[in-house]
């Protein structure tokens, strides 16, 4: 797996590891996570530096994750709006993805 992918991967594990411990899902409780400059760094890595043939079904549910955790404040839509062919891929894909907040 690409380094900027396994970054990646860490990185919303730590946060999918936070959110195991929210007791309180309501409003907008995905911005009380600490570590999302940390999101977003490794997500605009990924879209720099993978090629989109490159990603996987895993990665890409890695970025709708991300883009449906981070719904309040949308950074990753706006870094995705910067690699349109990134974000057209990711849009065929999200009618599937589980979570409609994708």
């Amino acid at each position: 797996m690409n380094k900027h992918l396994k970054n990646l991967a860490y990185e919303i594990n730590s946060f999918k590891k936070w959110a195991n411990e929210v007791n309180d899902k309501s409003k907008e409780w995905e911005t009380d996570y600490l570590q999302w400059d940390r999101i977003y760094l490794a997500i605009n890595e990924v879209l720099r530096n993978v090629p989109i043939n490159e990603l996987e079904q895993d990665d890409y549910e890695l970025l709708l994750y991300s883009l449906a955790r981070d719904n309040e404040v949308e950074n990753v839509l706006q870094s995705l709006i910067n690699y349109p062919e990134a974000l057209k891929h990711l849009a065929y894909r999200a009618p599937t993805y589980e979570d409609y907040e994708a």
